[in-house]
């Protein structure tokens, strides 16, 4: 852990009100230089994934993406349910966010069961973190879907089943001011744009709102820029993630990987002019499944914000 990173309750009490006014006006400052440039007022965030989950000791994981992503100048993060561990209590981590300047964009809570037997049981334990994540200062959570298990097709009643968990979920979210958004990825059973079409058309709207995954979205076929102009207002958040097309090995049976920004197939200048077009002012959170051989996660996140910076993006709010 970082020694920037290292507080006491105390200090996160005495604070709090600073680091949250040094953050509302950050946020104020991108929003002006962003629109300044010409440009969607979007913010952009970064997803801890990378760093995985926080030692025994400490010593990297979540701690250390919160103190990486936020020296790169990133005003957001989005983190996983793994949090209810890493942390005693949600005022932790809210105060260790703040200190840090970084806004809870997203939380990863998980792909609850597509199974209406179990839909009561799913619900209680996706809201376990939820209700972590709410305290701790999130305002969006997204739920990705089951395990496909190799299957090439899925069934309607399947995907409408799910789609009712999401629906269960979302209200329970609501309640608590706190917006669900479907993601879809590959290898589960929310994978092509026909599976997401079912389950998005069953969900309730008001409780049930869409994250564009650009990266997934493109391996399962898929136009980004078309998805952004079909689902339009529903988007809420997004992730940015870049994506090849590879021969599968042994070892290996996936056609896709996903890549830095910039090394991949995704359409980036489409992406942000199609956000543009429907005024998305939301949290673009740029996320990598895994880090290159040759990287670690603070190089790789660093390179990621270059290349958008030299697309015209703000991303620090304070750069």
């Amino acid at each position: 852990m970082s020694e920037n990173f290292r507080f006491g309750r105390r200090q996160f009490t005495l604070g709090a009100g600073a680091a949250g006014l040094a953050s509302l006006l950050g946020a104020q400052a991108h929003a002006a230089k962003a629109s300044k440039a010409g440009g969607p007022a979007i913010k952009i965030g970064y997803a801890a994934i990378t760093w995985g989950d926080t030692p025994a000791d400490g010593k990297g994981g979540v701690n250390q993406a919160i103190a990486d992503i936020s020296a790169l100048g990133y005003p957001g993060i989005q983190l996983r349910r793994n949090i209810t561990k890493d942390f005693k209590s949600p005022e932790e981590l809210k105060g260790i966010l703040e200190q840090a300047k970084l806004t809870f964009a997203c939380l990863s809570g998980g792909g609850p069961s597509a199974d209406a037997t179990q839909r009561d049981a799913e619900v209680e334990k996706f809201m376990e973190a939820v209700k972590f994540a709410q305290a701790a200062g999130c305002k969006v959570v997204q739920a990705t879907s089951p395990n496909r298990k190799d299957r090439p097709t899925i069934e309607k009643a399947e995907l409408e089943s799910f789609a009712d968990t999401l629906t269960a979920i979302g209200k329970r979210c609501a309640d608590i001011g706190v917006q669900l958004v479907f993601h879809p990825h590959m290898q589960q059973i929310g994978e092509s744009p026909a599976e997401v079409a079912v389950i998005m058309k069953k969900a309730d709207p008001k409780a049930v709102k869409f994250l564009m995954e650009t990266g997934h979205w493109a391996a399962a076929g898929g136009d980004p820029v078309k998805a952004i102009r079909e689902y339009g207002k529903s988007i809420v958040n997004l992730h940015i993630k870049d994506v090849v097309d590879k021969a599968p090995d042994e070892k290996d049976k996936k056609k896709y990987r996903f890549v830095e920004l910039g090394q991949g197939k995704v359409d980036f200048k489409g992406v942000f002019a199609a956000l543009k077009a429907i005024k998305f002012n939301g949290w673009a959170i740029v996320e990598l499944d895994t880090v290159p051989k040759d990287r670690n996660p603070k190089d790789a996140a660093a390179a990621n914000k270059k290349y958008l910076e030299d697309l015209g993006l703000v991303v620090s709010a304070t750069a």
